[in-house]
Formats: structure tokens, C-alpha cells, sequence
């Protein structure tokens, strides 16, 4: 496998793991940030009930102080006892919206102070009428009416209308923000939305396109390894040598049905494991085989070779001559040793083969 595949294969993997991780972490604080929005949105709808609430209310006393007004007048020109009725019941609304107004602004000092005001002379405003029905039931209507239009009522009912208003364009202001803000909470949230669709789907596609790559990849390197093998083969079965491929990490061995036909042994009657050939190798063998092994491993040696005997199937030892070179990885340590055994049995001296 080419190095730039090998270090590609190392990649892949965390970077699907770090796409991922990333893609998860931005939509968790996306999905944080949106929470607390919403959490934002309907804490300001809240307020915004409750501001028009208090507006409401405050525009329900303007028309009582109204109806109080137009009650006091109507009487003192008719003089009909249901116009005191209708002054009493209106002032009582007056009082009772008043007392709701102060408890839905006892979070707002202003207001509260403004309430506190606006209330003071609801008394006054009841004395102010038993004074004009008094004065006109001794006086006649003149008197009273004089009263009523120059009297301390008049000033009475105008200090009311003022501090109402006063009272209705803060409660308005406050909406004018409450809402405001509302429509940028709203508008945030839009985007924290279409943010977190964009994050997952470029995610999405990020990892789509690192499986793709992975599979490209994989199909790549499987082929490279199948024309490997093929290649291997090809110089197995070309050759009259054994040819054998060791792991060193793994500990996958692989001996080729040529190296098992020189020891007489079909393809599939020896295994192609290390301990296979170790059991074969010559006990006398095994020192000196090992200590050159090792010494190439180390790198002492650029190449492994070495003569050894191997037992054959009918319980000959035929001398082999064995070469191998290991791949190594970056940092220089032998990963894998491949290499032939040549059978040199009748090149040795007579008397060596068998012992």
C-alpha cells in the first residue's frame, strides 16, 4: 500500500470523528442559545400580557373618571337620584381598577408611586359631589353649577385625567419595548433554526463525502492489494523457490504451496503459520536462524539470509537457502518480512543433508 494511502486510511477516520464531534458540538450550542431564546420569548411575552394588562385597566379608569364626571353634571341638571347612583358605582370601579393597577405595578416603583398618586383623590371627588347636591338643593342649580365649573372638582378631575394619561403612555412605552424585543427574540430564533439545519446538513454532507472517500479508498487499497497477491502468486508459481510473507504485527504468516511442495507436503496439509515452519526448522538450526533473524530486524544487516535445515514428510532434512527483507514502518521498525527459500540440497557437501 502506498505510504500517502497509509497515512490517508490513518486519517478518515478522524476526520469523520472530528466532523462529527464539531457538527455536534456547534448544534448543541446552537440548540443551548435557541432554549434560551425561547426561554427569552415567552419570559418578554409575559410581560407583554401583562403591560397591555395594566393598559387596560388604566384605560377602564379613564372612562370611569368619565362617567363620574358626566354623572356629577347630570344630576345637578336633573336633579334624578339615579345619577348619584351611577357617580357612586363608577367611583367604586375607579377604586377597585386602581387597587388592581397597583398590585400588577408593585415590580414598577414609578408606577406605583404614580398609582399612589392618581388614588389620593378619590375622597375628594365624593365630597366634591355631596357639596354641589347640597349646594343645589338650597341654592339651585346656578349655584351649583358655578361650584362645579370653578370648584376644587374641576381641578380634582383634571389632575386624574393627567396622571392617567401619564400612567397609559408609560405602560406604552414599555410595550413598544416589550414588543421590540419580542421580534428580535423571534427573529434570533429564525436564524438559530435555519443555523443549526445548515450545520447539520453541511455535517451531513461532510461525512457523506468521508464514507465516499473511505469507500473510494478501500476499493483502491483492496485492489492494490488483490494485483499484490496477484504478483505474489505470479512470482511463486514462476519460481522454483518457496516464497513467504510474515507479519510482524499481526503475526499472519503466508507460505506458498511451493515452499510446502519442497518439504513434500500438499497445499493444504501444512498451515501457513510461524508455528508450522518453527516446528519444521532443525533443532540444531533454530539459534543461529533466530540470531540472524533478529539482527535484520534490528537493521543490523540490510538483508536476512541464511542456510537451515527443514525436515521433509518422508524425515529427510534438506537444506534450504533463506533470504528475506523486512518492511519497515516511519519511525524504522521492521513491520513485515518477506522473502524465498531456495532448496540447495544438492549443493551442499555429501553427508550434510541428512542428519
Amino acid at each position: 500500500m502506498p505510504a500517502a494511502d497509509r497515512r490517508e486510511v490513518k486519517r478518515l477516520p478522524w476526520m469523520a470523528i472530528g466532523s462529527y464531534g464539531a457538527g455536534m458540538a456547534i448544534t448543541a450550542l446552537i440548540a443551548f442559545a435557541a432554549f434560551r431564546n425561547a426561554a427569552a420569548v415567552a419570559e418578554t411575552g409575559r410581560w407583554t400580557l401583562h403591560t397591555l394588562e395594566v393598559i387596560t385597566r388604566l384605560q377602564a379608569m379613564d372612562s370611569a373618571q368619565i362617567e363620574i364626571e358626566s354623572a356629577e353634571r347630570g344630576y345637578l341638571l336633573t336633579g334624578q337620584a339615579e345619577f348619584i347612583a351611577r357617580f357612586k358605582r363608577h367611583l367604586a370601579a375607579l377604586r377597585s381598577l386602581a387597587a388592581e393597577v397597583r398590585a400588577l405595578t408593585r415590580d414598577n416603583p414609578l408606577q406605583t408611586r404614580n398609582i399612589d398618586t392618581l388614588a389620593a383623590p378619590f375622597d375628594a371627588l365624593e365630597r366634591s359631589l355631596h357639596r354641589a347636591i347640597a349646594l343645589r338643593d338650597s341654592q339651585g342649580l346656578d349655584h351649583a353649577a358655578i361650584l362645579v365649573a370653578e370648584g376644587d372638582g374641576i381641578a380634582l378631575q383634571r389632575e386624574l385625567r393627567r396622571n392617567l394619561a401619564q400612567m397609559i403612555r408609560h405602560e406604552n412605552g414599555l410595550l413598544a419595548l416589550r414588543r421590540a424585543a419580542s421580534d428580535a427574540s423571534q427573529r434570533w430564533s429564525g436564524i438559530a433554526v435555519v443555523g443549526a439545519a445548515a450545520v447539520a446538513l453541511t455535517t451531513s454532507a461532510f461525512a457523506g463525502w468521508l464514507v465516499l472517500r473511505e469507500n473510494a479508498l478501500r476499493r483502491r487499497v483492496e485492489a492494490g492489494l488483490r494485483a499484490e497477491q496477484e504478483r505474489w502468486q505470479a512470482v511463486a508459481a514462476g519460481t522454483n523457490d518457496g516464497i513467504w510473507d510474515w507479519d510482524l504485527r499481526s503475526g499472519a504468516t503466508w507460505l506458498s504451496p511451493r515452499w510446502k511442495a519442497m518439504l513434500g507436503y500438499a497445499d493444504h496439509e501444512l498451515a501457513s503459520a510461524r508455528p508450522t515452519w518453527e516446528a519444521l526448522l532443525h533443532p540444531d538450526d533454530h539459534a543461529a536462524t533466530f540470531a540472524a533473524l533478529d539482527a535484520h530486524l534490528r537493521g543490523d544487516v540490510a538483508i536476512f539470509s541464511f542456510e537451515s535445515r527443514w525436515r521433509h514428510r518422508d524425515g529427510s532434512w534438506r537444506w534450504f537457502h533463506n533470504r528475506g527483507l523486512a518492511q519497515r514502518d516511519a519511525q524504522g521498525a521492521a513491520a513485515r518480512l518477506a522473502g524465498s527459500s531456495q532448496d540447495i540440497n544438492f549443493g551442499v557437501a555429501p553427508g550434510c543433508t541428512n542428519t
